[in-house]
């Protein structure tokens, strides 16, 4: 078997993972469906999907929307996520 080197590991995508599944967490804590986070916050349900996926890059504004349909705020849901400083 071969052994694996060189392994890259993408601050960025690592930072919209976990960002993602934080949000994931909270919308099944508050017993929120992905529609129903959807519709409080004013976004898509495929928007929705990405981000909890880590495929999105979400604005400011956005997170804020999504933070207060969490009954949150974006900087909680913030507060746990490392990000090494992306060069």
């Amino acid at each position: 078997m071969e052994s694996i080197t060189n392994i890259t590991i993408d601050p960025e995508k690592e930072f919209k993972k976990a960002l993602g599944i934080e949000i994931a967490s909270l919308r099944a804590r508050n017993k929120l469906t992905r529609k129903e986070l959807a519709s409080k916050s004013g976004l898509h349900i495929q928007f929705i999907h990405d981000v909890e996926h880590g495929r999105r890059n979400v604005s400011v504004v956005t997170l804020a929307k999504i933070a207060h349909s969490l009954n949150t705020t974006a900087s909680d849901l913030l507060s746990d996520k490392e990000l090494e400083p992306l060069t």
